[in-house]
């Protein structure tokens, strides 16, 4: 049965490069459409990759947060209502107008506009009590850099505040 095989593909290797060799046009152009098509997804997947290899810092399976098809995918520590209430902060920080949406206990989506006009939507989902995923969007088209910070903001906001000071130890 391993003979047969072989020498099938040995035939077909044998008939396409006869093929190419003799300018078979049409052989020449699906050579040609599936090594396009074989770079495009190999570019496509780069920026994934790219992201989930790089990033070494805590979150899901060491991996921070992940810019696909434009939107960048971190988790948070905090509940859905923590999580809001420092991405309503963020918004504000980072000068965005209009802040409108609505969350519930199982997630919610926020949505504003950057000074440069681009839409800005933070997607909040609960992954348990004290942790939620976040999918950040800047523009249509997605801009990972724009997507970090607004992720960084967000974090910032959620920090203890400096203003309340060191937590005093009860020595009684």
């Amino acid at each position: 049965m391993a003979g047969r095989m072989r020498n099938a593909v040995l035939g077909a290797g044998i008939c396409a490069a006869t093929l190419l060799t003799t300018g078979c046009g049409l052989v020449v152009l699906g050579l040609g459409a599936v090594g396009l098509a074989g770079y495009g997804t190999y570019k496509a997947g780069e920026a994934t990759v790219g992201a989930a290899g790089s990033a070494a810092e805590k979150g899901w399976g060491g991996v921070k947060g992940v810019f696909s098809y434009g939107d960048y995918t971190v988790r948070q520590e905090g509940s859905v209502a923590e999580v809001w209430s420092g991405a309503k902060e963020a918004f504000g920080m980072m000068n965005f107008s209009g802040p409108s949406g609505r969350y519930d206990a199982l997630g919610g989506e926020l949505h504003g506009l950057a000074s440069d006009g681009r839409s800005v939507i933070v997607r909040i989902e609960a992954v348990s009590p004290d942790s939620t995923k976040l999918a950040i969007r800047v523009g249509t088209n997605g801009d990972k850099d724009q997507s970090v910070l607004v992720h960084r903001y967000i974090g910032m906001c959620m920090e203890p505040s400096a203003a309340e000071g060191p937590a005093q130890i009860d020595k009684t």
